[in-house]
Parts: C-alpha cells; structure tokens; sequence
C-alpha cells in the first residue's frame, strides 16, 4: 500500500512551515504574530524544533528509511547534544535557573537538526530545485519588506503593521532580513552568471535583495560582507586575466567613485566613536568586545552560561554593568563567550566542511564551487561581529550545511548539479 502522505510531501512541509515560522513570514499575517510572538520571540523556535523533532521521528520510525551519518556529522551532532546537556545543568546551577528556562535560551542551537529535512528535500529534489526554493521565498519577502519601507519612508502609511522592525537609521525604517536572504542574493547571481533559465528573473532577485541590503536593512558590517563575497564570486568565475583585470578596475573606479562623492568618508566616521547615533553604536560594540574577552577569559571552558531570567543582578552578567553589551556584536568571541570551548569546536568542524566541499567542487571544475566558496567565505567574515550562531541566524547553518553534506556525498560522481 502506497502513502498518499510520502516523505517528500512531509519533507517540502516541514521545510517550509520552519522557514515561514523563522523567517518571520507569519508576520505578514494580520493576528498571528500575536500568538506566535508573545515571550520574547521564543514560542516560534519552540514550535519550529518540535516540529524538526517530529521530523526526525517520522523519517526512521514512520517512514523507516535510514541514514548513514559521515564521522564529521556524528561528531557535529554529538558534541552539540554534549553542550546542550551541559549548559543546561551548569547554567541551572549556577544561576538558580530551571532547567526549562535554560533549554529555552538554548533552543536555537537545536535548529541544527533542520539538517535532516534540509538534507532529506535536497536529495530528492536536487541542488538546483533546493537553491531556486530558498532564492524564491527570499524574493518573497524581499518585496514584502520592500513594500512596508516604501510606503513608511514615502507616504507614511504603516502597512504590514506586524512584521517587526529595527528602528530608523538615516531617517529610514530598518527591517532585519537574515543570512538565508544573503544566501538568497548570492543564489541568484550564480544562476544569473550561469545563464540558468529566466535569467532576468534571477538578475531582478540579486539587484532588489542589493536594494534591501543596502535601503531597508543598513547593517554596515553585512553591507561590506556582501560586496566582498559578491566580487568574491564574480572573480572566480571569470577566470581570464583580462576580465579579472576589469572586475578589479571597475571595483576601483567604484570605490574612487564613492570617496569623491563623499560616501566613504560618511561611512568610515559612521564607525568613529563621536557622540552620535553613530559612534554610541560602535563605541557600545568596542566595549562589548572588551566586556566579552573578559568572560571568556574568566572560563573559557564552559563560559559564562546562558541567563533567561529577568533579575537584574543576573542581566548585568549577560549584558554588562550598563546593560549595553550585546553578545550578538561581536561575533564568535561572543558566541564562546557564552556557550563555552564547545561551540568554537562544532564551528571549526562546520567551517572544515565548508571548505572540503569547496575543494571536491573546485577540483571538479563545477562552478558551484563560487557559491559555495562565496558564502563560506560570507560566514567566515560573518564570525567578527555577526555570529551565525546568533537568534535569527542559526537557521542558515543546517541549510548550508546540507548543501556541503550533499556535494561530500556525491564526490564520487562527476556530474552534480549546476
């Protein structure tokens, strides 16, 4: 007897249902924010890592398949389970926490596990499909937030009142997009470059997601991360030395374009640490650097452990005496800071995966290789301050690494796909 319900119908719902959940699609609709976002934007991870545990019990109970983990994974997984069962017991301990309250601050890192769906739709799909299903729903909510910025910054008219926002910066209304809308951006410049069907379309997704980046979010730091990866890849696949020459010409003539308009220098003392919206921001984030070394250094083994509760005396440990320090700005420092030895190892590991899939690629003379190489070298630079470890950024580590698991995998064949 066949199952109407088969895997990849179970695959493709779990997939989407966690990206429209973490990717903060639910928001579009009038209501539901309300009840997926009402402590502190924890019930929709609660709610997405009970759905990938589901998962994962239906994909070796119900529908009985099997799954061979490679040595990197198993160690991957294992030592993520270690810290989890450890933080939970010295973080309870040590703060008079519960043990809930613990596994709640750390559930992100369990969105490691939406590898398995990740994987499992890849598989059977493709790595074309999957790639043109994560560019799509980007695109999705690339014009989404575009439509709300417009219509805030021209006419003043608040629509998609739910979708949260970041404030203002240069009288802009900032709006978070995630590492899976830069995966997205980078997605469809390598089927653009490719010359992949609907090649318009592909080059309307990578200048409007340049549009947001850039307009809507403002996040200096992802801004120069983006273009560096993005010439990134544009160098490796033009690989005669006169195209390289002009794709370093015309990087030059941009950049001497900017400093003469006067763009550089107001980004450059955007970093400066006067007294202004500007400088407080990085001075906070210079102070963090130095608040959080300080952590490590104090227990680099475990960490500082992850705090929940609202008592004070307890928020000063995780965000400084002033209550300005802020884990997510300094990237991996940060991250360790907090979870301990533990986290920089399972990073080492995912990183080394990273690149084994650059070099299998690479080495095939498959152009795949650019993207990847593109957004590994996205996620290293991402580790100064922008830890993909961070709430709203964990969800593209099991995405990607289902893409290298996949390309690791397949080295025995020639042929993968472009």
């Amino acid at each position: 007897m066949v199952m109407i319900f088969t895997l990849k119908k179970f695959t493709n719902l779990i997939f989407l249902t966690v990206l429209f959940l973490i990717e903060g699609f639910y928001q579009i609709i009038p209501g539901l924010k309300e009840i997926l976002y009402p402590v502190e934007n924890y019930y929709k991870y609660l709610l997405s890592v009970s759905l990938i545990s589901i998962y994962w019990v239906g994909y070796f109970f119900v529908f009985k398949c099997k799954l061979t983990f490679d040595k990197n994974e198993r160690n991957i997984f294992l030592l993520m389970l270690l810290m989890f069962i450890t933080q939970i017991i010295y973080s309870s301990l040590k703060y008079n926490q519960s043990f809930f309250s613990v596994a709640v601050e750390m559930q992100r890192y369990l969105l490691l596990l939406f590898f398995l769906p990740c994987y499992i739709m890849l598989r059977k799909s493709g790595v074309s499909s999957y790639l043109k299903t994560l560019e799509f729903i980007s695109f999705v909510w690339m014009i989404v937030i575009l439509i709300k910025a417009f219509s805030y910054d021209v006419y003043n008219l608040d629509v998609f009142e739910d979708i949260a926002i970041n404030g203002m910066r240069n009288e802009r209304l900032r709006i978070y997009m995630s590492l899976v809308n830069v995966l997205a951006i980078q997605i469809a410049l390598h089927f653009f470059l490719n010359r992949s069907k609907y090649r318009a379309y592909h080059l309307v997704v990578f200048l409007l997601g340049l549009f947001d980046i850039f307009y809507i979010n403002q996040t200096r730091s992802l801004e120069v991360i983006l273009i560096i990866s993005i010439f990134y890849q544009l160098y490796c696949f033009y690989n005669k030395f006169t195209t390289r020459i002009y794709i370093i010409g015309s990087a030059i003539i941009a950049l001497a374009g900017m400093f003469l308009s006067g763009l550089v220098g107001k980004f450059l003392r955007s970093f400066s640490v006067y007294n202004d919206t500007f400088g407080v921001s990085t001075l906070n984030r210079i102070d963090s650097y130095i608040y959080y070394i300080f952590m490590l250094l104090k227990n680099p083994i475990m960490g500082s452990g992850f705090i929940r509760t609202e008592d004070e005396s307890l928020l000063s440990v995780k965000m400084g005496l002033e209550g300005i320090n802020y884990i997510s700005d300094v990237g991996i420092i940060g991250t360790v800071s907090e979870a301990g030895i533990l986290i920089l190892i399972i990073t080492y590991l995912l990183f080394s995966r990273f690149w084994d899939s650059f070099k299998i690629l690479k080495n095939q003379d498959n152009k795949l290789a650019y993207l990847i190489g593109s957004f590994s070298l996205t996620l290293v630079l991402c580790l100064i301050n922008l830890s993909p470890w961070d709430w709203g950024r964990t969800l593209i580590i099991p995405i990607f690494m289902a893409l290298t698991s996949h390309v690791i995998r397949k080295d025995h064949n020639t042929n993968i796909d472009k």
